[in-house]
């Protein structure tokens, strides 16, 4: 099994490519669900935010699921395939993992350290699981991403004071 990160973000596409890049929560279900009927691939789940669209994929085959997934994005998003290759950054298993981490952790956010995405990768994960178009691949990897969250986030130190 190949884990999969398809990526548009502000730090790679123009803003013109992101704001055509935009899925609505239905959307993106549609998306996932139709990329899930894809023969060679078992699990999938959409982000999709002002600032991203990406596409988190369990597969069998990364090169068929590439193409066919570039494809979709472009028709749902109404963008150009040619657009859609150029801009989007793909990472497969370890950096894909080390890239849903950082993006919990709010490494990969307009404004570092930035928490929101996590919620919103939740909420992502919450639709795909009631779409089922996630399973087990897929929920461990999420799930385990707000420890990367924690991980970066500055210990509170505090001293008492006697009075």
């Amino acid at each position: 099994m190949t884990f999969l990160v398809m990526s548009i973000s502000h730090r790679n596409a123009p803003f013109e490519v992101l704001e055509r890049a935009t899925l609505t929560a239905a959307e993106a279900s549609d998306l996932a669900r139709e990329i899930t009927e894809f023969e060679h691939v078992r699990e999938s789940l959409i982000l999709a935010t002002c600032n991203r669209v990406e596409v988190y994929l369990a597969a069998d085959s990364a090169d068929e699921t590439i193409a066919g997934v570039v494809d979709l994005i472009a028709k749902h998003c109404a963008l150009d395939t040619a657009s859609v290759r150029q801009h989007a950054d793909v990472s497969i298993d370890d950096e894909a993992i080390s890239h849903v981490f950082r993006l919990a952790a709010g490494l990969e956010s307009m404004v570092l350290g930035e928490g929101q995405v996590l919620g919103q990768l939740r909420d992502a994960l919450t639709r795909s699981q009631l779409d089922n178009t996630v399973g087990p691949e897929l929920n461990v990897i999420v799930q385990q991403a707000p420890d990367a969250l924690k991980a970066v986030q500055p210990k509170q130190k505090c001293d008492s004071f006697a009075l």
